[in-house]
């Protein structure tokens, strides 16, 4: 309402206020649009040409604009006279007379000699329906009911729509495709008019074979190849250049950087099979004779040479320069790479390496907070490029009042040369849980690797001390869970994620695994098995609006000597990030007491709707349910689970949303609330 309100308020200032830059004007028969609006049409035409005073020719100008403009708003047979009065004191003022005539809407569209294309495409570059609407009846009959805008007839925009309609048919393969202009004839009122395109759309070429002469012998398969996957497509000369940029950079791939292919004749048959000729100026094949590198102060030779996938004696190929850049600017060391040949025509040339080198480190603080932790710091520092290497040091730490951590890591962007990333670091952390106090310390090592846009995966070993203090469990009937242990353990983790944003997704999804394996032939004083998956799905319903779905689930299964997992390891439910409707940690199993113990497995299904309400403002309807078991031989038995649904607010940030949570148990037990607020940063899922 105060948006609106700033709006109204806003709009009324607009109307009532004159452009200080131009001298007095006034608007006689205008009534469809306010003074202020036609105001503002003039100085945007008029500009500083009548600062002080109104001359002729800018008042001539100002009326041309009014025109134009009621001619875009439906407004065909509008016109606009104009006179200067001069004033006996002061400034002489431009009175500009308006006569709009009818507003002329939309009553049909007709399209004749149009047989290839669906009406539904040739329509889709013509103002639109109101959506609902099947016809031009249905919508001029609503628009009399309920005041809702047919389609007004623009000339220019319809003029304008029949050109972009010959392009389409000339890129689908209508080379002699004729959209005239639109023909029109109106009601005798003026009120409505009918609009007819007449399509000459002529035959239809399809590309049916290409013919490669002049290419190197070596390559000559490949090329074809490349013009293969063209065939049975419309033929245009966008096509043709299309083509014509494969086979070039198939060459350029292939060690010929200098290559050209020149279309040659295209022969068309009866029934538009098309044939198209390229020759193949290769030049030579080059041979990388040396590689020169510019720019770097820190960075050692050897490091950059580590990340080309060239070197001297190979044959050049585009592909592997794209390569070596991609990995180059992926190192986070430079702020800017060029790699291309050095300048010549020769069959041996340098490869040049221009770098722009980025600062060496960076320091960040990212404030927080959570609705169980409350307000968190968190801060970071790291060194990139270690003594020119490209290995960094990063230290890095979170505090709280229930939680502190801290990690100080060491990366190395290419391990051994080869595309994987090495990170050791040590850690260790303390978190306060409702029951107990979790403590972890010890190191890690892990090896991870993008295998493409979507997939990556990482192997890695930690070896920890794991311990719980303060705890509050008690009872006879439940085992010791108060173990403090050492733990060697492997772990493997895939990810798929296809999500257009890692902060805030409105479309694509992310699937997680973790399989975590402790054993005593490692080091282990607990032997189990862990996995942990998790898939969220986003969808757009409609504008601005998103659906997300998530599963969560955990297992963790003990093994040989071990027969209870202890508390600190156990899978808890309940809070801003599971299910909402409780707080932290407290669905599941307890003691008599009601403090949670934990399980070997748990679940969480989760569906979020939201929707963007005004600027970074969204709202959000959820619903989420969960479970703890707590043996994992229950995970199949679809028992235990409690729901919540809810209302939310977020505001969207850069980083992430301050999330606003209200979520309700519809059948709370004893001293569970009927209802949780959750507030804090990020996502749920």
């Amino acid at each position: 309402m105060l948006v609106l309100l700033a709006f109204a308020v806003g709009a009324c200032g607009s109307l009532g206020t004159q452009p200080a830059q131009l001298p007095p004007m006034t608007f006689e028969g205008a009534q469809s649009f306010q003074a202020g609006k036609l105001r503002e049409i003039v100085a945007a035409e008029v500009g500083d040409v009548a600062r002080t005073e109104w001359a002729r020719s800018a008042v001539d100008d100002g009326a041309f604009a009014i025109e134009r403009f009621y001619a875009g708003e439906g407004f065909a047979f509008a016109k606009v006279e104009y006179e200067i009065v001069k004033a006996d004191e002061g400034t002489n003022r431009a009175v500009f007379r308006v006569e709009e005539g009818p507003r002329v809407a939309l009553d049909s569209m007709r399209f004749d000699g149009a047989t290839a294309l669906k009406r539904e495409i040739l329509e889709s570059f013509f103002p639109r329906l109101p959506r609902g609407f099947t016809s031009f009846d249905e919508a001029r009959a609503d628009s009399k009911q309920r005041r809702h805008e047919p389609p007004w007839w623009v000339e220019s925009e319809l003029a304008s729509a029949a050109s972009d309609l010959e392009d389409y048919y000339y890129r689908n393969g209508y080379l002699e495709a004729r959209v005239a202009p639109p023909v029109y004839s109106f009601d005798d009122e003026r009120r409505y008019a009918n609009v007819a395109i007449v399509v000459s759309e002529g035959l239809r070429s399809q590309l049916t074979k290409v013919v490669i002469e002049g290419a190197p012998e070596d390559c000559l398969s490949a090329l074809e190849r490349a013009a293969a996957a063209f065939q049975r497509m419309a033929y245009s000369s966008l096509l043709a250049g299309a083509v014509r940029a494969r086979l070039e950079e198939v060459l350029a791939s292939l060690g010929y950087p200098d290559a050209k292919a020149i279309a040659g004749p295209t022969e068309r048959g009866e029934k538009g099979e098309t044939t198209t000729t390229f020759t193949i100026e290769a030049g030579p094949r080059v041979t990388i004779s040396a590689i020169e590198i510019r720019g770097t102060k820190r960075t050692l030779r050897r490091t950059v040479l580590g990340m080309l996938k060239l070197e001297p004696g190979d044959v050049y190929s585009s592909d592997k320069v794209r390569e070596s850049f991609r990995t180059l600017y992926q190192s986070a060391i430079f702020s800017s790479v060029q790699v291309g040949l050095a300048p010549g025509t020769e069959a041996e040339r340098a490869l040049v390496v221009e770098l722009t080198e980025d600062s060496a480190s960076d320091f960040y603080v990212e404030p927080g907070y959570g609705s169980y932790e409350q307000l968190r710091l968190g801060a970071g520092w790291r060194y990139k490029n270690l003594f020119g290497t490209g290995r960094s040091v990063e230290v890095d730490g979170t505090i709280s009042e229930l939680a502190q951590s801290g990690h100080i890591s060491l990366v190395t962007p290419r391990f051994l040369g080869s595309d994987f990333r090495a990170t050791t670091s040590v850690f260790s952390s303390r978190r306060e849980e409702p029951s107990f106090t979790s403590n972890d310390t010890g190191l890690g090592w892990i090896l991870s690797r993008r295998l493409n846009r979507k997939l990556s995966a990482n192997l890695g070993y930690q070896y920890r001390y794991s311990s719980a203090s303060n705890i509050d469990v008690t009872g006879p009937s439940l085992p010791d869970l108060t173990d403090k242990v050492q733990i060697s353990s492997i772990a493997f983790t895939p990810v798929y994620d296809t999500r257009d944003s890692v902060f805030v997704p409105t479309d694509g999804s992310i699937s997680k695994a973790t399989f975590e394996f402790a054993d005593a032939a490692i080091g282990s004083e607990l032997d189990f098995l862990r996995l942990r998956l998790a898939y969220s799905d986003y969808y757009e319903p409609w504008s601005d609006g998103v659906l997300a779905l998530s599963w969560r689930a955990g297992v963790i299964a003990p093994m040989h000597s071990t027969s209870d997992i202890p508390l600190q390891e156990r899978f808890f439910n309940g809070g801003e990030n599971t299910v909402r409707s409780f707080r932290e940690d407290q669905l599941g199993p307890a003691d008599g007491q009601g403090n949670p113990v934990g399980g070997e497995t748990f679940q969480v299904f989760s569906a979020e709707l939201r929707q963007r309400l005004v600027g970074n403002l969204e709202g959000a309807l959820f619903l989420d349910a969960g479970n703890v078991q707590l043996q994992a031989a229950n995970f199949f038995d679809g028992t235990g689970f409690r729901a919540g649904y809810g209302m939310g607010l977020r505001y969207v940030l850069p980083i992430g949303p301050i999330r606003l949570d209200y979520g309700i148990n519809p059948d709370p037990r004893q001293a569970e609330s009927s209802y949780v607020l959750h507030f804090t940063v990020g996502m749920a899922f």
